[in-house]
């Protein structure tokens, strides 16, 4: 595997843990208020400002950690595939 796979399965996933980390540190979001929300937004980056469905909304575990962790994680398991063909 190429060096940049590498950079792209470590950001990806040091990302999600971090997010994790923040939102049970501070126990859940609390929509902009608490210390750690505009973290959490940033890391889930572009994904936390699609419009998802009220399903994927209504827990915010899924919306800002685990739905933009799992993105990130088959977008570079799609880059890692191509870079694997060249």
């Amino acid at each position: 595997m190429k060096p940049l796979a590498y950079s792209l399965w470590s950001i990806a996933l040091v990302t999600g843990c971090l997010a994790c980390g923040l939102f049970l540190a501070q126990g859940g979001f609390g929509a902009g208020h608490l210390k750690f929300d505009r973290v959490l937004v940033l890391l889930g980056f572009p994904w936390t400002f699609i419009p998802w469905p009220q399903v994927v909304v209504r827990y915010d575990f899924v919306w800002l950690v685990l739905l933009p962790t799992s993105i990130n994680l088959v977008l570079v398991v799609a880059l890692t595939m191509l870079l694997r063909r060249h």
